[in-house]
């Protein structure tokens, strides 16, 4: 039987929830999966493709400075003639020659033999060991630091469930059912 203080508790948990949800699609959106990044750096084939969109903005910053931002769409094709088409997001200005695309642009992009739906632009994401490290290293740093808040939540909701388990009911019993 359920106690009347449980729903607090399990608002807190949900919250918690919230917030380590929050916190993991924030650092794989905006850093990336580190598990496909090492996947293309050990395994990737390159393959002739083309910048055929691309898109900028700028935005004024916190700091009041311009804080620029872009997408690039590519394609390719696949030896057994497939064409798969990708974006590639990123900080900072366009290189000048892919600006205003008046036809599409030679790029090369790596992909992964096994699961061609992995891919990048050549030279983005690490390109060795020791870059991957690195890179891992932050966002697993960035990642602990941002679920904190979910974790203590998450955890004080269990011990306030927990506690209102051990409260005597209005019977007088106490409650230990699940």
């Amino acid at each position: 039987m359920l106690r009347r203080s449980c729903p607090d508790a399990f608002k807190t948990i949900a919250w918690g929830g919230v917030c380590l949800a929050g916190a993991v699609w924030f650092v794989l959106y905006e850093l990336g999966n580190p598990v496909t990044d090492l996947r293309l750096m050990l395994h990737a084939t390159t393959t002739q493709g083309e910048i055929v969109d691309t898109f900028q903005d700028v935005e004024d910053g916190d700091d009041g400075r311009a804080q620029w931002f872009h997408a690039v769409v590519y394609r390719f094709r696949l030896p057994d003639g497939r064409v798969l088409e990708n974006v590639s997001r990123g900080d900072g200005r366009l290189r000048d020659d892919i600006v205003d695309l008046k036809a599409p642009v030679p790029a090369e992009v790596e992909y992964h033999p096994g699961n061609p739906a992995l891919n990048r632009l050549k030279g983005s994401g690490s390109g060795t060991l020791a870059g991957w490290l690195v890179r891992t290293a932050a966002s697993a740093l960035l990642l602990g630091v941002l679920c904190w808040p979910g974790l203590r939540l998450v955890r004080a909701g269990l011990a306030e469930r927990r506690a209102g388990r051990a409260l005597p009911n209005a019977a007088g019993e106490s409650d230990t059912s699940p």
